[in-house]
């Protein structure tokens, strides 16, 4: 029930969670307005309510980032959402529970009430909801890391910025047309704009675009015709001075970052072009390089959860060696949980733990080829996340069976024979998209396993003479063994057999003594 703060699940309620974080402070301000009372609005405010009393369950139940680790512990969790946000999130709801009880109890008297100085001032209370905005920065940092494409980046940062500068000003214009309102009587810049009398739109749009002018070098119709609304005009212009300054030093630094993507594209191309025409290479390769180049940028669309290796991390190659045994423990011992081969019984703890020390991790982009057919193999590979492809050949790539191709899922071993034997591979297996993959020297696991002598070391071979001659077994009845191995059910029935026969061994040694 815990729900992982890289899950798709979890980043879709965040986006749901801003757009109510935009849509909240554009309507609160409309409430010191008669059009507040619009059915509407009441109806939003009732469904957002409904939101963020959901919103506050939803956080119980979400994992977060400690340190470095996915904190997943339901006790752990609650405790720091009580202690952080918790109170920011109740606070909001409670405001808005007295508004709702304050409406209700009013019944017949409340529209002669509603437009009071008292009940307007309160709904301004609600103005706590801002508190959320606060939320918006982990958000857009989520939305940012799943984008890998420079275009959607940009787009994210310029939408952002533009929504925040809409946002300001629409606060400001609902105080410069609120002071207008209840400013001096006979002097202020509705009267003076002969806007008096005109409906709530075209006052309000009037005050958007006054408002607008303040922030950038743009003219206007409009000004100030009391002392209040002069004070009010010199805070609008402070304050636009410091945010506009901000907003064009963002802008820039986004669309010069996105410039510099494009600049070392476009100089890589060409120097890829000029690499072709100097070596006179044939058009046909040159097509099928920019084709890999295009299914490349695709497949960077749809990321894995895991981009950063453990060997690019200086601390962790600096930390102690206990705590680099802990550190690979957690991170491969989960691809463990498959294999049939892995008895735990009969395995020793301290050999998995070995093994896992002796893993790497290997970050693939999409497009990349992992191994090729008849390629002497030396590494089982374990999919930790992304997608891949393998098809099978007949030994050369050349040879590749067409219409084989076949979706590799996180959670698959392939290439384990070479754990026991010597292994060619037999096909083509590559990248689709950004992928994990957890790699096995077999030359290490034998090395662990004849250290561990014992059951771990009998059991260990036992299995490989068994799985071994299961594969010479199928390719003298003419099938194809693959890189992908034999099915779940087949090796668990390998393991039952080492077992017996391990049994059985057992058993004659023990009746000779």
């Amino acid at each position: 029930m815990i729900l992982s703060p890289a899950s798709n699940l979890r980043l879709g309620w965040l986006i749901l969670g801003m757009f109510f974080i935009f849509v909240d402070p554009e309507l609160i301000p409309l409430s010191i307005f008669d059009i507040g009372d619009h059915p509407f609005f009441k109806v939003q405010q009732l469904v957002s309510w409904l939101f963020w009393l959901c919103d506050v369950f939803v956080s119980f139940l979400s994992g977060f980032d400690r340190n470095g680790r996915i904190e997943m512990r339901p006790i752990v969790i609650a405790r720091k959402y009580l202690k952080t946000m918790f109170p920011i999130a109740a606070s909001p709801l409670r405001i808005d529970v007295v508004m709702f009880a304050l409406d209700a109890s009013l019944g017949s008297e409340a529209g002669a009430l509603r437009t009071t100085r008292i009940i307007r001032s309160l709904r301004l209370l609600r103005l706590l909801r801002l508190l959320r905005v606060g939320k918006l920065r982990a958000i857009l940092k989520a939305c940012e890391k799943r984008l890998r494409n420079p275009y959607s980046v940009l787009l994210l940062k310029l939408s952002s910025a533009l929504a925040t500068v809409l946002l300001i000003n629409h606060f400001i214009a609902c105080g410069w047309y609120y002071v207008g309102l209840e400013g001096h009587p006979d002097r202020n810049w509705i009267l003076l704009s002969d806007l008096e009398g005109f409906p709530f739109a075209e006052v309000y749009i009037s005050a958007m675009h006054w408002s607008l002018t303040q922030f950038m070098p743009a003219t206007n119709n409009i000004g100030p015709d009391n002392v209040w609304e002069r004070l009010f005009a010199i805070m609008t212009v402070l304050v636009a001075v410091c945010l506009f300054s901000s907003l064009v030093g963002s802008i820039t630094a986004a669309v010069g970052s996105f410039r510099a993507v494009q600049a070392e594209k476009m100089k890589q191309e060409q120097a890829v072009v000029a690499f072709f025409e100097e070596r006179k290479l044939s058009a046909e390769l040159f097509d099928d390089m920019r084709e890999h180049q295009r299914e490349s940028q695709k497949g960077k669309e749809a990321v894995a959860d895991v981009t950063t290796k453990m060997s690019d991390i200086r601390l962790f190659r600096e930390c102690p060696e206990s705590l680099k045994l802990r550190l690979s423990e957690e991170v491969f011992m989960p691809a463990f949980d498959s294999p049939g081969w892995v008895q735990t019984d009969i395995l020793t703890t301290g050999f998995l733990y070995k093994v896992c020390h002796t893993m790497r991790e290997q970050v693939e982009t999409p497009g990349k080829d992992v191994f090729l057919p008849d390629q002497m193999a030396s590494l089982a590979f374990f999919v930790a996340s992304g997608t891949l492809s393998f098809a099978e050949s007949q030994g050369t790539l050349q040879k590749r069976i067409i219409g084989s191709a076949m979706k590799v899922l996180p959670g698959t071993w392939l290439c384990e024979p070479v754990l026991w034997a010597q292994w060619f591979h037999r096909g083509q297996f590559w990248t689709t998209s950004t992928s994990v993959l957890m790699c096995l020297d077999s030359a290490k696991f034998v090395d662990l396993a004849v250290e561990a002598g014992g059951s771990t070391y009998e059991f260990l071979f036992m299995f490989g003479i068994v799985y071994v001659g299961r594969i010479e077994a199928l390719c003298s009845e003419g099938k194809i063994v693959t890189d992908l191995g034999l099915e779940a059910s087949q090796m668990d029935d390998l393991a039952d057999r080492s077992r017996r026969f391990l049994s059985a061994q057992t058993r004659s040694l023990m009746k000779q003594k």
